[in-house]
C-alpha cells in the first residue's frame, strides 16, 4: 500500500479525508492519512505560508517514500502563500488562479528540497474556492441535510448562476459556505458538511467538480507507485 499524507485546513477536511477519501482510495491500494495543520486542538484556518512550509517539509522528510498532498481553501488564503498576490495582480480567476498558485507552492517546496524524488511525490491541491463547493454537486442530497422545503431549488439556482460548483465565487458574503448559511441558518460545517458529503458521494463530486476530480485522479494513480 502506498501512503499518502495530507496536510489539511481543519477538522471538516480531516473528517472528509477519513470518512470518504480514505475509503475510496483504499480500493486503489492507497492509505490516505489526513492531519490538520498546526497544533492539535487549534481552530481551522491555514495561517502563514512559513508554518505550512515547515510542516509540509517535515512530512516529506519523515516519510520520503510517501506521497504528500494538501487540502486548503483558495478562499481567504493568506497573501504570504506563494503565487497568491501575483495571481490577484494578474486578475486570474477560478481554475487559472488555483493552477497558478498550486504551481508556485510546488516550486517553493522544490527550492527547499535537495532530493528531486521528494518533490515528485508532492501533489498540491487547493479547493476552488472552498470545501463547501463540493456539496453543491448534488443539491437534492445537500437539501436533505439542510431540510428546507425550497432548499434544493435554491442550491440549483446558485450553481446555474455561477456556471458550475467550483465557480461559486469567493467574496466574503457569497462564498460557498456563506451561501449555504444564507439558506440554512442552522448549517454546521463540521457536522452537516460531512453528512452531506457522505450522501452525495465521491462519484458525484468528481463529475461535477473538475478540479477536485483531477486531484482525485492524481491520488488514485499513486497506487501504481512502488519503492
Amino acid at each position: 500500500m502506498v501512503r499518502v499524507l495530507a496536510l489539511v485546513e481543519g477538522p471538516t477536511e480531516r473528517n472528509f479525508g477519513q470518512k470518504l477519501l480514505a475509503v475510496h482510495l483504499a480500493h486503489h491500494g492507497i492509505e490516505f492519512h489526513p492531519r490538520v495543520i498546526g497544533k492539535p486542538g487549534r481552530k481551522g484556518g491555514v495561517g502563514a505560508w512559513e508554518r505550512a512550509k515547515r510542516e509540509l517539509l517535515g512530512l516529506m522528510r519523515q516519510e520520503p517514500r510517501s506521497v504528500c498532498t494538501t487540502m486548503f481553501d483558495l478562499y481567504a488564503l493568506p497573501s504570504s502563500w506563494p503565487g497568491r498576490e501575483e495571481a490577484i495582480k494578474r486578475g486570474l480567476k477560478h481554475l487559472d488562479a488555483i493552477t497558478f498558485v498550486e504551481m508556485e507552492i510546488a516550486a517553493a517546496l522544490a527550492a527547499e528540497c535537495a532530493g528531486a524524488e521528494r518533490v515528485a511525490r508532492f501533489i498540491p491541491y487547493l479547493s476552488l474556492h472552498e470545501y463547501e463547493a463540493l456539496l453543491f454537486s448534488d443539491p437534492m442530497a445537500l437539501a436533505s441535510v439542510t431540510q428546507g422545503a425550497d432548499d434544493a431549488r435554491r442550491f440549483r439556482e446558485i450553481v446555474a448562476q455561477c456556471g458550475e460548483c467550483e465557480k461559486i465565487d469567493d467574496a466574503p458574503a457569497t462564498s460557498p459556505s456563506k451561501r449555504i448559511l444564507n439558506i440554512a441558518r442552522s448549517y454546521v460545517k463540521t457536522v452537516d458538511g460531512i453528512t452531506a458529503a457522505e450522501r452525495i458521494g465521491i462519484s458525484a463530486m468528481r463529475s461535477q467538480c473538475p478540479h477536485f476530480g483531477s486531484w482525485l485522479s492524481q491520488l488514485e494513480s499513486c497506487g501504481t507507485i512502488s519503492g
